[in-house]
């Protein structure tokens, strides 16, 4: 009873903010109070999904006044309308045009002018392709594009979020990586040193779990070149460092999914030993 009625306050201010923005023409008003409403919606997504009479009339509501906040003038709204379809990322949308839809403005906002913009797009889009083939489809064509951004945030920002959504994009388009495997690898080793080099006391272990993303999504790269023995063979020479140094009381954090690395590596690429850089 109460989440209903909670519900309908929020609802209801929604479509009073759009009347004020229709009736003003968008001249003087808060962004703020969309902002907030969308947050407290967001907040309880998981409560939403689990009533059925909420569950189908919410897709609606965020297609109306959410969605178009995607390309709002505003970095705020932007922001919180990526975070808000994120929340729903469970909700099983019906519509394939909404999904669509989404799935093309949260593309636009990977290349965001504001960088917190293009983290949340880069953040948030993963959870929408996980339950939607329909999704997946839709940005497959622009995977190339895809990846190049995620390397590029990778080598600006140092976030345990992006390589967990870089992981995930990995698993989703599996079959479609290989042209991409030596690029993102470099990139992941990359980050990977980096990563080591902080306290992971320091951050909470923020650290220490992005690193290990960062192996396991090596493992699912090296996965994918499987069948390609003269990949393999470069992957090897690249991942080398981080397999090393996973056998180390240092690096004991990620020696599981470093052992998978090496496990697939041997393998696949049908050798006994593992050809890299001479160990000091």
């Amino acid at each position: 009873m109460h989440l209903h009625k909670f519900f309908d306050f929020c609802i209801n201010n929604l479509h009073q903010y759009a009347a004020q923005v229709q009736e003003q023409q968008g001249e003087g008003v808060d962004w703020r109070i969309k902002e907030a409403i969308m947050n407290l919606i967001g907040n309880i997504a998981h409560l939403i999904i689990q009533e059925n009479q909420l569950k189908e009339m919410i897709e609606g509501i965020i297609s109306y006044h959410v969605l178009p906040e995607m390309q709002s003038s505003e970095p705020f709204l932007r922001m919180r309308a990526i975070w808000l379809y994120g929340e729903f990322q469970y909700l099983g949308f019906a519509d394939q045009t909404h999904i669509h839809q989404v799935m093309d403005s949260m593309y636009k906002c990977l290349y965001d002018q504001e960088l917190p913009v293009k983290v949340y797009a880069a953040t948030t889009i993963y959870k929408l392709l996980k339950n939607s083939e329909a999704a997946q489809t839709f940005l497959r064509p622009g995977l190339k594009d895809i990846l190049q951004v995620y390397l590029k945030l990778l080598s600006e920002i140092e976030s345990d979020e992006l390589v967990t959504a870089l992981e995930k994009i990995v698993s989703f388009y599996k079959e479609d990586i290989e042209p991409f495997a030596l690029l993102l690898s470099s990139q992941l080793v990359d980050s990977y040193q980096r990563l080591i080099q902080v306290n992971a006391i320091d951050d909470g272990g923020d650290s220490a779990m992005a690193s290990m993303g960062c192996v396991t999504a090596l493992g699912r790269i090296i996965r994918s070149c499987k069948s390609n023995k003269e990949i393999l063979a470069k992957l090897e020479k690249i991942v080398y460092p981080v397999i090393v140094h996973s056998f180390t009381l240092e690096g004991d954090g990620t020696l599981e999914e470093a052992s998978d690395c090496l496990s697939l590596l041997l393998y696949y690429g049908g050798r006994n030993n593992l050809h890299g850089p001479a160990v000091s």
